[in-house]
This record gives structure tokens, C-alpha cells and sequence, in this order.
């Protein structure tokens, strides 16, 4: 009987444990890899779609203008131009930012003293115009300065309020309340009539949500609550969503002073 060498037991022990962290590391990789196919696949596939129709739009209104008809007729397609074009704009700073997020390090913040009231106000002014058939309510309570991206919150609320006209009830309002009155966070909350499905809401802050969304449909690229929730978590902040008993509300809660990194990476 030969006695077994402690040192050798060791040697072996180690390289199992080495080879499972490679394995596991590789493992990693490969979701990852896979990951960021799936998601350029579907911006591909997205893009194909949704830019193609107010391309279309575009093209067929100037054919119209071209051929010179009356007055009231070259407003109307020039409005519809400038909606077509507007709306790609949006599709295209979407995908801008998607990138920033997955590929340049994160998006960057130009962090001042900002004032959750304004914000909240001239953005709710700005998607009323949009909706003007729609009612949708305010509440703004306590101390609602502190230290954010103002551009960047402003893009939250319309993307979190967006997303509850187009999918919320339309006969019921959107209500979206302001609380600055506790001393640390500010918190702002956005409601509406409906509720998601169960399956949904673990993927509602994914880009594009798999195939919840059907390709062409008027509402853009399915990546408003992604980068609302990438530029939340970017403030050190959060945001969270429950839907139950006919109603659906999204809570974003930001300390009043985020960290002034310059740039928040993706985890």
C-alpha cells in the first residue's frame, strides 16, 4: 500500500477547481455573446420595419407636394413629413442610446441642481400636445429640488407616461404624482388603467420585450422603459412596477444627490 501524496492531492484538487472556473467563465461568455446577437438581431429586424413606415409616409406625402396641389393640401403633407421625421428621430436617438448603454461604457450625465417640478410640468406639457384627448393628472407635493440630468429625467417621465397612454385604459386618466416630502429621495410615480400580464412584467425593463410588441406598430422601438430604467439606475436610483386590480403603476425613486460619476456602466 503506498500512502497517498498530500501535495498531489492538492496539485489535482487545483486544477479541477481551475478548470471549473475556465468552464464557467467560458460558459459566461458564450450567454453573453448570445445576448448581444439576439439584440442585434432584433434591432435589425425592428429597424427593417418600423423605419420603413414613416420612410413610406414621407416619401408618399412628397410625391403629393410635388405635384403642386392646393395650399391646404401642402400643409397637411407637410405635416405629416414633419411627424414622419420626428418619429424616426426618436427611433433613431432610442437605438443611439441603446448602444451607448451595451457597447460605449454607459450614457453620460450632466448632473446641476434641477427641480423635479419643472421637469415633470414641461414634460407633461410637451406629451399632452401629443394626446390631447387624453386626460392626464398631476400632484406635486413637497421639496422637489436636488441634484439629476434634468434632459434626462425629462426622457423617464415621457417614456414611463408614453408608455401608460398607449397601453393603458383610455377611459380612465393617467395620474402622475411628485413626492419630494421625505428628506433623502424624491420619488415620482406614474398610474393608469389596466394591468400587464403576469408573464410581462418580469421582462417589461428589456430592450424590445421579446415578442410582446408586433413590428410597425406606431409607439417606436419597444426600448422606452429599458432606458428609462438604465438612466434611473444610472442616478443610483430605482424604479419599480406593480399591475393588479385594474391598475398599473410605475415608481421611480432618485436620492436627491447622485454620485457625479460621468459615465455608469451596464451590470
Amino acid at each position: 500500500y503506498k500512502p497517498i501524496d498530500p501535495h498531489m492531492l492538492t496539485n489535482k484538487a487545483s486544477v479541477f477547481f481551475e478548470l471549473q472556473r475556465h468552464k464557467q467563465a467560458q460558459a459566461r461568455e458564450l450567454e453573453e455573446r448570445t445576448a448581444a446577437l439576439r439584440v442585434n438581431e432584433m434591432f435589425m429586424a425592428v429597424l427593417s420595419h418600423d423605419l420603413r413606415t414613416p420612410l413610406m409616409s414621407i416619401t408618399a406625402a412628397a410625391t403629393v407636394i410635388k405635384r403642386q396641389p392646393d395650399p391646404d393640401k401642402v400643409s397637411a403633407m407637410a405635416d405629416r413629413v414633419l411627424s414622419s421625421s420626428q418619429r424616426m428621430s426618436r427611433m433613431i436617438e432610442d437605438l443611439l442610446d441603446v448602444t451607448r448603454i451595451r457597447q460605449a461604457g454607459g450614457l453620460t450625465l450632466k448632473l446641476g441642481a434641477a427641480d423635479m417640478q419643472a421637469i415633470v410640468q414641461r414634460t407633461l406639457d410637451e406629451v399632452q400636445t401629443g394626446f390631447p384627448d387624453r386626460a392626464i393628472e398631476s400632484t406635486l407635493q413637497g421639496n422637489l429640488a436636488g441634484v439629476w440630468d434634468s434632459e434626462r429625467l425629462s426622457q423617464v417621465v415621457t417614456n414611463i407616461v408614453g408608455n401608460a397612454l398607449h397601453h393603458g385604459s383610455a377611459d380612465r386618466p393617467v395620474r402622475v404624482v411628485a413626492d419630494g416630502t421625505r428628506p433623502q429621495v424624491v420619488t415620482v410615480s406614474v398610474s393608469n388603467g389596466g394591468t400587464i400580464a403576469p408573464d410581462l412584467l418580469p421582462h417589461l425593463f428589456n430592450p424590445f420585450r421579446g415578442g410582446e410588441r408586433a413590428p410597425g406598430r406606431n409607439q417606436g422601438l419597444g426600448l422606452g422603459l429599458y432606458i428609462a430604467h438604465q438612466i434611473v439606475r444610472a442616478h443610483r436610483g430605482s424604479i419599480a412596477v406593480q399591475s393588479q386590480d385594474g391598475t398599473t403603476c410605475f415608481t421611480v425613486e432618485l436620492p436627491r444627490e447622485s454620485p457625479p460619476t460621468e459615465k455608469w456602466s451596464q451590470t
